[in-house]
């Protein structure tokens, strides 16, 4: 009798849980009309919104409540929550039961007959719900229990705009779609009582990013800017290799170990090791492409530079030369050339000489012409002094035409400087009588 009275409390709550018992059948009929919908909003603060809809169609006992079961480590961090009627959006009073390793939320309703449909939905929110398990890789786990037999789960996962999904845990996904981001669809079913139902998503926009721009860059021909690209591109996915590589188990336990993440890939960015270091070497291929771009724009870069030297060099233009052939000689020793740059540097140290020799010039010259103002106004001394500095800067350009005037006017100099001769006074003083003379004679007539 005690068996008996034990099978019925059993079976009363086997049925109060099992709305749709009816269903049950091995072959899966009963999944596509009693459901569940869950749409999970992550955004890039960390904050995840959940929405779920339950779709409990023709039940088969009287209902007034519903319960949902999530882990205790969430029981902070779910804010916000509120349930209502999917059509009238009348609010659905909500009891929350907290255990040591679940917390469980009771939606009560208005009681339903067998036959009726229960639609409601209910919304909240996951504070600090992501962890950072690689370097810029974020990891999103869920999990939760239902009492219901033959249920249907559809779940979608929206990630942040630009993320890619790089590791899903623990359910395969059914499909990917991209809109303004990515959106990862699983269908999962129920088939035992007390179903516990766990999911996890590792994503990032880093590496997505980092490609799209060095794309555009590649495409547009600014090559320095995708190689840049294309090497944070690389850094950023040599961190999903240990996924790929034998350390892989140590590394996942670790990760149990230090964020308490039952992180078992399902499915991974690259379907296979072969596959991703295929996606690293066209990575590679990609960088040296653009190396030899780079070189190939430097090389041409260099080539004007250097003619456009030359023509400075022809013109006279030694100082603009020498700074045009200094650019050259960079982008040749940037790009390995060192005979272009051995001939830049001879360039360079003729540009150095006759700089040099244009300013010893200029210097002679202006002591030349010093020379000849002193001449013309009679400082002799001081005329003779700048023309002999004159005359040493001249040898040292080995100007004949010059030295030669430098040494008549030195003489001239030298001449004026000599003191007079006695005959030359006489005379003088013989011609200054003759014309006091003159001029007494002439006074005498007038």
């Amino acid at each position: 009798m005690k068996r008996i009275l034990t099978l019925a409390v059993i079976g009363i709550l086997i049925l109060h849980h099992l709305p749709v018992l009816a269903a049950l059948n091995p072959s899966g009929e009963g999944f596509s009309t009693s459901f569940y919908e869950w749409r999970f909003e992550i955004n890039s603060a960390g904050t995840v919104h959940v929405e779920l809809e339950v779709h409990l169609i023709d039940i088969d006992i009287s209902l007034s409540s519903w319960e949902l079961s999530f882990e205790s480590k969430w029981e902070e961090k779910i804010t916000d929550i509120k349930a209502y009627e999917s059509m009238t959006h009348e609010e659905i009073e909500i009891q929350t039961k907290i255990g040591r390793e679940t917390i469980q939320y009771f939606f009560m309703f208005d009681k339903k007959s067998a036959g009726e449909n229960v639609d409601f939905t209910v919304e909240f929110t996951i504070e600090d719900a992501l962890i950072r398990i690689v370097e810029d890789i974020d990891y999103f786990e869920w999990a939760w229990s239902t009492w219901e037999n033959f249920m249907r789960h559809s779940i979608d996962i929206t990630l942040p705009s630009g993320s890619e999904a790089l590791i899903v845990s623990n359910a395969v996904p059914a499909e990917f779609t991209e809109k303004k981001g990515t959106i990862i669809h699983f269908e999962e079913k129920s088939i035992d009582i007390s179903k516990r139902l766990r999911l996890g998503v590792a994503f990032s926009g880093v590496g997505k990013s980092y490609l799209e721009k060095a794309e555009y860059a590649f495409n547009s021909s600014t090559f320095e800017e995708a190689l840049s690209n294309y090497e944070s591109a690389a850094a950023f996915y040599e961190s999903l290799g240990v996924f790929y590589g034998k350390t892989k188990d140590q590394f996942l336990n670790q990760l149990a170990e230090d964020f308490d993440v039952s992180l078992t890939p399902t499915y991974l960015r690259f379907s296979s090791k072969s596959e991703y270091d295929q996606f690293m070497r066209q990575l590679r291929e990609k960088k040296i492409l653009c190396e030899e771009k780079i070189t190939e724009a430097k090389e041409t870069e260099a080539d004007a530079l250097y003619s456009e030297a030359q023509r400075l060099f022809d013109g006279g233009d030694y100082e603009t030369a020498q700074e045009t052939f200094k650019k050259a000689q960079n982008m040749y020793t940037m790009i390995g050339d060192d005979e272009k740059a051995r001939e830049c540097q001879d360039y360079i140290d003729q540009c150095a000489s006759l700089l040099e020799e244009e300013k010893l010039r200029k210097e002679a010259e202006e002591l030349f012409n010093k020379g000849v103002m002193y001449f013309e106004q009679q400082q002799y001394d001081i005329a003779k002094t700048a023309f002999e500095l004159a005359l040493v800067a001249f040898i040292q350009l080995g100007d004949e035409e010059k030295i030669e005037e430098c040494n008549k006017w030195i003489a001239s100099c030298e001449e004026a400087l000599a003191p007079p001769e006695e005959g030359s006074c006489l005379g003088t003083a013989v011609v200054t009588l003759m014309v006091i003379a003159g001029v007494l004679i002439f006074r005498r007539r007038t």
